[in-house]
């Protein structure tokens, strides 16, 4: 079980819906997710989220699934000190739906043959959504800090 209150603490709202899935093993890694939906007052999403956490048999099939997830992230930057290596990325043009933009933020860290990704599309339908643009430090702050717990619970 991973705590996502600092998720909930950011959005301002009082509850996350987890939807956690059962680790599942394929050729070469094994793989457990859990999806979040966070609602807003008329009850539609106002944020997705997903935990991603794979163990690779080995730390080079790591190494290159983490290259891949790096090379296709737009607006990415280095994050210091989480696991081997880390980025945090956002995409301000992620989908747009019904004239609402969708943005996604996330993180994703390699340690050792351990790949962890984290992330939040957000939709502008809610007008009291705290992560607009000018606060990408603000929400990759959160995100961070939530990995870093995820990586310390898997440690």
């Amino acid at each position: 079980m991973l705590d996502l209150g600092p998720l909930t603490d950011a959005l301002t709202v009082p509850d996350v819906q987890d939807m956690p899935g059962a680790p599942q093993r394929y050729g070469g890694l094994s793989r457990a997710a859990c999806a979040s939906s966070i609602d807003g007052r008329d009850v539609s999403p106002r944020a997705i989220g997903e935990l991603r956490v794979e163990w690779f048999d080995s730390a080079l099939a790591a190494e290159m699934h983490f290259a891949l997830a790096e090379g296709n992230a737009s607006g990415r930057s280095q994050v210091a000190d989480l696991g081997e290596r880390a980025f945090a990325a956002f995409d301000p043009d992620e989908a747009e739906v019904a004239g609402k933009r969708l943005r996604r933020f996330s993180v994703a860290v390699l340690d050792s043959n351990v790949f962890l990704g984290l992330r939040v599309t957000v939709s502008d339908r809610h007008a009291d959504m705290p992560w607009p643009d000018g606060q990408v430090d603000a929400a990759h702050a959160v995100l961070t800090e939530t990995a870093r717990t995820a990586l310390q619970r898997l440690a």
